[in-house]
Parts: structure tokens; sequence; C-alpha cells
């Protein structure tokens, strides 16, 4: 890839090059931003870097160091993880043995604006979200606050964790994320589908 006089290697050739260097986990986090979405409205870009199928494509054709890895990393990657921490705490909730939860779920509202959870399980009524550095500002949290009205007025059970539970491994997170499960279960008497990998 090319900028003005330079040559440049682009985002997805990057994270091939780290594929020997970087961890399993560091791994799915780059590939996460490499396919995700953008929000065209904060990005000023429509497309991702490289859409998943194309990824899977360029990490099965690499067979240098760390190929692997990285083929493993790309199993583990998904569509719809906006930060690092939301892959970080969808990958501590996997590892927990906990089903693997839905991403970026809109709460179907009437309005121009729809609240969104990072993750949750739509099934069991459960929103999960990660409230990083900029969740402390105030207009972010009058947001957050609506946000979490109104799914809360559709009968969901809120979930939050910050940098303190990313930085212990979302342990505590998952212990709660797991007991929440557990009481929706009994209180929806539903069950959780298989989600394709």
């Amino acid at each position: 890839m090319r900028s003005n006089a330079l040559w440049l290697s682009s985002p997805a050739r990057t994270v091939i090059e780290l594929a020997s260097l970087a961890s399993l986990d560091e791994l799915v986090v780059l590939i996460d931003q490499l396919v995700r979405e953008p929000r065209p409205e904060l990005e000023n870009r429509w497309e991702p870097f490289v859409h998943l199928a194309e990824w899977k494509k360029m990490a099965a054709d690499f067979h240098g160091r760390g190929a692997k890895k990285l083929r493993g990393a790309t199993e583990l990657a998904r569509v719809g993880s906006d930060s690092p921490p939301e892959t970080k705490l969808r990958l501590a909730i996997m590892r927990a043995g906990l089903p693997e939860p839905d991403l970026q779920i809109d709460l179907p509202v009437r309005g121009w604006r729809r609240p969104s959870a990072d993750l949750g399980y739509k099934e069991l009524l459960i929103a999960v979200h990660y409230d990083g550095g900029s969740h402390r500002e105030r207009e972010q949290q009058q947001r957050d606050n609506w946000r979490d009205n109104a799914f809360s007025a559709e009968g969901w059970r809120n979930l939050h964790c910050n940098s303190r539970d990313l930085a212990g491994g979302f342990r505590d997170t998952c212990a709660r994320l797991e007991r929440l499960i557990n009481e929706q279960r009994q209180r929806l008497g539903a069950e959780l589908r298989r989600r394709p990998a």
C-alpha cells in the first residue's frame, strides 16, 4: 500500500507480520479490529479494513512463523467487538465455560437512536457493557443512563464492567455473569441457542 511517496504495510499485512511475536489473545484483538464494522460518523470510513471471509483466506494462505497461532486466532475472531477490552471480555467469558455472547445488541425501540449493548444474550435479556475511560465523561454517562433505562424498561438485566475488571482478567465479571445467566434461565424458562463460529 502506498501513502504519498512511502510504501506502507496494510493493516491486514501488519497483523500477519506480527503472528510470530504477538500472543494468541493479542492476535484475536487485532483481527477483531481488522474485521469490525466501522462507525462512519466517528471514523470517516465505511468498510472494515478487511472482510472476515477475505481475512480467513489470507490467514489460511500464510505459512510463515506463527501461522498456526494466526489460524487459531482467526477461529476466535468475530465481527462486532468494537474495542480491545470487548474482545478480551468475550474471550474471558468463553474460557470461563459460559456460552458465547451475541455482539453489539441493538434494542429495537422507537426513535432515531437505538440503545446498544457491547455484548450479551438476547434470549436471556442480558446486556453486558464495558465502560472504558470515556464513560466517566458527563455526556457519556447521560447516554449510558438512557441506554440502561431503555434496556431495563424492556425487561433486560444490565451488567457493567470496567478497567478494574479487565486488570483482573474479568474473573469477577464472569462469576457475576454466570449467576445472572442462571437467574435469567430460571426466570424466563429460556435456553441459549448454540452460536455458529
